[in-house]
């Protein structure tokens, strides 16, 4: 295990609250990056207890600026303590850690998708839980992605290694392989953008019908209908009292932990395990699967893969400061290729269950290898780039 050394403490300065009110919290500490913005609060994922108990939090200062929710106090140090591991359909074996116990745990979101399964891997400790429920009772948009990120940060995971499975566009990428996806393509947020494109392609039509009212109530009613397909909180900054304050813009130009994917790569060919270095994973709302329009549309966008799951899991994370990669198993063609059989659910299972060991036995091997590093400066880095993405409100 590699030393764990704290952040140096000239890289905070301390901003004093006029008033302050706290409950049984024992560091009611705020902490500020200087060279971000001094306005900024260095938030992470505080302790439940702390944001949603009698041991909430809040503090306004000087400049009227009122905060309630994620704070990181002095005690939070960048270096890696635990591996949160999210396992996908098939993908979520508890066995693959030692001593297990079991915890079920509230958030300020809800509850996780299921118990967390706290174990180690080869002396390191990790922690497990199943994306759609142990018995696989959770379909994708009914996943609650925001206490799951919010549990495992609770379990002070600095890291979050997740298997996925997917649906292959590309000829090379065959059933069984592995890809290390580093984009994504959100396809839940693209559907009011595919409205407005045939509001367009219309607008003679609109010109010529508007007067008669009746078009402009369906044309508007159809659309709002259309939008709401998008169905996932992808922030924890949603303007709900319990939540933290303020409003991020976090960064995604690189969505995945770049140092923790060139540890799980290392792992994979230490394995001899086939696997594509990179792939762009586009994300649908599901449960159903593509039609072979959509299918070969996201070809055409320049997807890799397809999936109902990364997104808005890659993006809580990033809100969350933590050092987040995917593994994801292709099971299929989708539905583009011909002389191909279409996706069904017996077809993904089978190639799961043919293939699952590939994703795990590279899970067991990069975990030791993650441990073995320093990560000081990456997980000082996520945080600071979560930090200086909230915009707080004024008052």
């Amino acid at each position: 295990m590699a030393s764990r050394s704290p952040i140096k403490e000239d890289w905070f300065i301390t901003k004093h609250p006029v008033e302050q009110t706290h409950h049984t919290h024992p560091h009611p500490q705020h902490w500020f990056l200087p060279g971000l913005c001094s306005e900024l609060l260095l938030y992470s994922l505080y302790i439940y207890d702390c944001m949603a108990t009698s041991n909430s939090t809040t503090t306004k200062f000087a400049d009227n600026t009122v905060v309630m929710g994620l704070i990181f106090d002095n005690d939070e140090m960048a270096y890696l303590e635990e591996i949160g591991i999210i396992g996908g359909s098939g993908l979520d074996d508890p066995d693959i850690l030692e001593g297990r116990t079991e915890r079920y745990v509230e958030t300020p979101f809800g509850k996780p998708s299921d118990a967390l399964i706290l174990g180690k891997i080869r002396d390191v400790q990790c922690v497990l839980l199943a994306r759609h429920g142990r018995k696989h009772t959770i379909m994708p948009s009914n996943v609650n992605y925001r206490a799951n990120i919010w549990a495992l940060k609770e379990e002070k995971c600095t890291h979050i290694l997740v298997t996925t499975a997917c649906g292959s566009l590309r000829e090379d990428i065959r059933p069984g392989d592995i890809v290390l996806i580093d984009q994504f393509i959100d396809r839940e947020e693209v559907v009011m953008a595919e409205v407005v494109v045939v509001v367009a392609v219309v607008v003679e039509a609109v010109a010529v019908a508007w007067s008669s009212g009746m078009f402009q109530e369906h044309l508007f009613v159809g659309a709002k209908e259309y939008a709401v397909t998008t169905k996932r909180a992808q922030t924890f900054y949603d303007g709900d009292l319990s939540s933290p304050a303020g409003v991020s813009h976090i960064p995604m130009a690189e969505p995945f932990c770049s140092r923790t994917r060139e540890v799980v790569s290392e792992a994979a060919r230490s394995l001899g395990v086939s696997f594509h270095a990179s792939g762009t994973m586009v994300c649908i709302e599901g449960p159903r699967f593509s039609s072979r329009a959509e299918s070969l549309m996201f070809r055409q966008w320049g997807a890799d893969v397809i999936n109902m799951t990364t997104v808005p899991e890659v993006v809580l994370a990033k809100e969350a400061g933590l050092c987040y990669a995917a593994v994801a198993m292709a099971t299929d063609y989708d539905c583009w290729k011909q002389h191909e059989e279409a996706v069904c659910v017996d077809n993904v299972l089978k190639t799961m269950k043919e293939n699952a060991n590939k994703a795990s036995s590279i899970l067991l091997t990069a975990i030791p290898l993650i441990s073995q590093l320093n990560w000081d400066e990456t997980i000082s880095q996520h945080k600071a780039m979560a930090v200086s993405s909230v915009m707080l409100p004024k008052h």
